[in-house]
């Protein structure tokens, strides 16, 4: 199957960035009150807190082989913006220095920050961080992460495919001697035809990853 990954960054902190406090100057008027604005995320977070250089290798092993390779889970990261961070970063992140505490850890984070789900130690499990995330999922966009799973996971089967056909065709044509017109002709039709199921498939990936997301409500 076509090779998926994660796409991580590591930032130095997840939790907002706290507002300054303007103090007034002798004489000026303080600011008035106002409500502050909701600071939002872009996308629901994916944090993975851990340590390579840890002891336990079973439970780094099992999180970097296992979990984090699962095609559903690579996939529905796409919804998510996706952090690698050190045991160190998190203690100092304000967000993440309370949430949970084993090493390796996965912690999701909600766009408006309110909602933080740890899963570690018997947590730390294919089934139960898909299930977070796709909980988290639900509370940021429209539909459903397993079907997006399931659709994406048919394109990549098909991307497999024409490509797998694309080389069998190359292999046919070079091992040709002499081709006749009609051979041509017809090796150029099955390329066409190729390369608009690579096309097609093409525009479904990316119909998959627009992620709509939910109205977002004001409270009066």
């Amino acid at each position: 199957m076509a090779v998926l990954s994660i796409a991580w960054s590591s930032p130095g902190s997840v939790a907002p960035k706290e507002a300054k406090v303007v103090t007034p100057k002798e004489g000026e008027e303080a600011p008035k009150d106002e409500p502050a604005p909701v600071k939002r995320a872009d996308k629901p977070m994916f944090v993975c807190i851990t340590d390579p250089s840890a002891t336990d290798t079973a439970a780094f092993d099992k999180l970097e082989k296992i979990i984090l390779t699962e095609d559903k889970i690579v996939i529905g990261s796409k919804a998510f913006a996706c952090y690698r961070m050190t045991p160190e970063n998190a203690a100092k992140d304000r967000l993440l220095a309370s949430a949970g505490k084993e090493i390796p850890r996965i912690v999701l984070v909600s766009t408006d920050y309110e909602n933080v789900t740890v899963l570690e130690g018997s947590k730390l499990s294919v089934a139960d961080v898909w299930k977070a995330m796709e909980k988290e999922f639900r509370a940021t966009y429209k539909g459903e992460l397993e079907k997006v799973s399931k659709g994406m996971l048919k394109v990549l089967q098909e991307f497999d495919k024409v490509g797998a056909a694309l080389k069998v065709q190359e292999e046919k044509e070079q091992r040709a001697d002499k081709p006749t017109a009609a051979d041509k002709a017809d090796w150029a039709k099955t390329r066409d035809e190729l390369k608009e199921r690579q096309k097609k498939a093409e525009k479904e990936r990316d119909e998959l990853l627009k992620f709509e997301k939910k109205a977002v409500k004001v409270a009066a």
